[in-house]
């Protein structure tokens, strides 16, 4: 049985502001394969104090309510030692405040050397702090 991590937010400003700064290859990332949004496209960062993550994007999806992309580590040596680790962000529009939207982060693994579960949920705060305090909210 697969690892499972489920992580979601309400964000106070419009999914057309808020998708630019999480869509893939996300801003601070490097392409090193193939293009933004193009299946199989690769992106990488180093991240201080935890090392090298590269991904790989297989899945895509961006309609007017809901935008999400899935990709894979493919980097064995990523700071979590994690084996088949896949993530998916996903993008939803508050249909009843549309200039509020929900966050979602979604990932799954098969295992790890170090717990997933409190670090990857500390980066994905610190995605929606970072987008909050880039789009002028002081983040709670």
């Amino acid at each position: 049985m697969r690892n499972r991590l489920y992580f979601a937010t309400e964000i106070p400003f419009p999914m057309e502001r808020v998708w630019p700064l999480v869509d893939f290859p996300t801003p601070g990332w490097t392409m090193s394969d193939g293009g933004p949004r193009e299946i199989g496209a690769t992106r990488s960062i180093e991240i201080p104090d935890l090392g090298l993550i590269v991904d790989r994007l297989f899945a895509y999806s961006r309609e007017p309510d809901a935008c999400s992309f899935s990709y894979a580590l493919v980097n064995d040596d990523n700071f979590l030692g994690a084996e088949g680790y896949e993530g998916t962000v996903t993008l939803l529009r508050n249909t009843q405040d549309p200039s509020r939207c929900f966050y979602t982060y979604r990932a799954r693994w098969d295992r790890a050397k170090t717990p997933v579960e409190t670090t990857i949920i500390s980066v994905m705060q610190g995605v929606v702090a970072g987008v909050v305090t880039q789009l002028g909210a002081v983040p709670s």
